[in-house]
């Protein structure tokens, strides 16, 4: 099952047989879906994938041009996460949480070390820790994050977030290319929220590769971090993942 993450366009496409939320990494062209579906045949694994929910309204339009059919479901799986594990107190020690995207490791050092009042909190890490990010998460009043699912995490747990981009470092190999998934989450969220008018975008500050976390950073970041002005409503995501299973353990949980 291809449920979360930017895995549509590469050969999971025709792999996975189910997909319940995941989506594009960039825009893809239908040519090149049907060339991977073509090449996937001829390797005798094509299986096409049957599509429960996509992340956004952008992958969905995607998927819709190129000829496949998908019901207009959105999120990202990751926005179920507290339904599932939701500590009752975590104690605020952290001014902010830093979340790096896994190509903006190397600049860590010079942006965020020798505050007591910063966290690094690593995205990459162990399934079985994931509770233990949640509490790092969660103890910070404000995330600053180039993850996309970063900012899906703290958008989840309501805590205050903003993107970062790096100068000269950009996630995507096109420049131009690397807003994509973050649109296509965003317009996910505010096609399936209960204020379906209401527009929402993340706060974004560009730093250089040998930024220093200074208190103008700061200042900035606390004045300008914010959650979605609106409720995800969890119930069509949930009501559309192929397994009843889900259905009882969600339940049992809200």
């Amino acid at each position: 099952m291809g449920a979360i993450g930017s895995i549509l366009g590469r050969d999971e496409i025709c792999n996975a047989p189910y997909v319940w939320g995941s989506g594009f990494l960039s825009h893809t062209p239908s040519w090149k879906i049907w060339f991977v579906m073509l090449r996937q045949f001829f390797r005798g694994k094509y299986l096409p994938p049957k599509f429960f929910a996509v992340r956004g309204l952008r992958s969905w339009e995607i998927l819709k041009k190129a000829g496949f059919d998908c019901p207009k479901v959105f999120g990202d799986p990751g926005l179920l996460l507290p339904a599932l594990y939701f500590p009752r107190h975590v104690e605020k020690k952290y001014k902010v949480g830093v979340i790096c995207h896994w190509k903006h490791h190397k600049i860590k050092d010079f942006l965020f070390t020798e505050r007591n009042d910063v966290k690094y909190i690593a995205i990459e890490r162990e399934y079985s820790d994931i509770t233990s990010f949640i509490d790092e998460l969660l103890s910070c009043d404000a995330i600053f994050s180039s993850s996309l699912h970063g900012l899906i995490l703290a958008n989840a747990y309501k805590v205050p977030a903003v993107r970062f981009t790096v100068c000269g470092a950009s996630i995507h190999k096109k420049e131009e290319m690397q807003d994509f998934k973050f649109e296509d989450y965003l317009s996910g969220l505010r096609f399936q929220s209960d204020c379906p008018g209401v527009k929402y975008g993340f706060p974004i500050i560009q730093v250089k590769k040998d930024q220093i976390f200074d208190e103008k950073l700061m200042e900035t970041i606390l004045s300008i971090a914010s959650v979605p002005p609106y409720q995800f409503n969890a119930e069509p995501l949930l009501n559309a993942f192929p397994l009843d299973l889900s259905r009882d353990i969600f339940s049992s949980k809200t």
